[in-house]
């Protein structure tokens, strides 16, 4: 095994999905392997050649968005709630082992623009190795069990579900560590950290006490 086998990073924006009714009342209980409830969109996921300085990121991350960088700290300080279906459609990812329910984000936008520079500028400079030759950005929604993705993306309840929910972005979150180690996590902007830390804890705990998967 190489020795950048090892390790892995990851860049993500921490994004705020808020919907009606929760999605566990829409997904059949046999189809989930699990939710994902922290939502973010990762920028990037994988070993670097050279161990990277989380404290340099944000800096990096600056650099390459120059005069726009103002601008998009600006947007993601202001928290503002979107449509969903403005920024995000309803898609999935199929592979041998699981599906995904996802929320791919559309082009041609602030955050798709912003974040597909990113992507490609930071893996050449970090040369990172990525499992993946094209970036789709994405909120994952589910991880389902193999073949059962096909029948939500037709789904009238979850279609409903997605056209009256909101999302906003929030921050920029770094992570690294081993595959079988805890990872550790770093929040380079805190605009909405605390808010969001509680956030997840309330939702948490509706989520058991309504007695719904978490």
């Amino acid at each position: 095994m190489e020795e950048r086998d090892r390790k892995a990073i990851c860049l993500m924006l921490d994004t705020n999905l808020e919907t009606g009714v929760d999605i566990s009342t829409i997904i059949d209980d046999d189809d989930v392997e699990s939710f994902e409830r922290d939502s973010h969109i990762t920028v990037f996921y994988g070993p670097p050649s050279e161990p990277v300085n989380y404290k340099e990121v944000l800096g990096d991350i600056h650099n390459i968005l120059d005069e726009d960088f103002i601008d998009f700290m600006n947007f993601l300080k202001s928290g503002e709630d979107f449509r969903t279906e403005d920024y995000f459609e309803l898609d999935s990812f199929e592979n041998p082992e699981c599906d995904f329910l996802v929320l791919k984000l559309l082009e041609n936008n602030i955050v798709s623009d912003t974040l597909r520079l990113l992507q490609k500028s930071l893996t050449k400079k970090y040369d990172i190795m990525l499992s993946f030759s094209v970036y789709r950005p994405h909120l994952t929604l589910a991880k389902l069990r193999t073949g059962s993705a096909i029948k939500y993306l037709g789904s009238d309840s979850l279609k409903k579900l997605i056209e009256y929910s909101t999302v906003s972005f929030e921050d920029f979150t770094y992570s690294e560590g081993y595959e079988t180690d805890n990872w550790k996590k770093f929040n380079l902007t805190s605009n909405h950290v605390i808010d969001r830390h509680f956030r997840l804890q309330d939702k948490k705990k509706s989520c058991e006490e309504m007695g719904l998967r978490w």
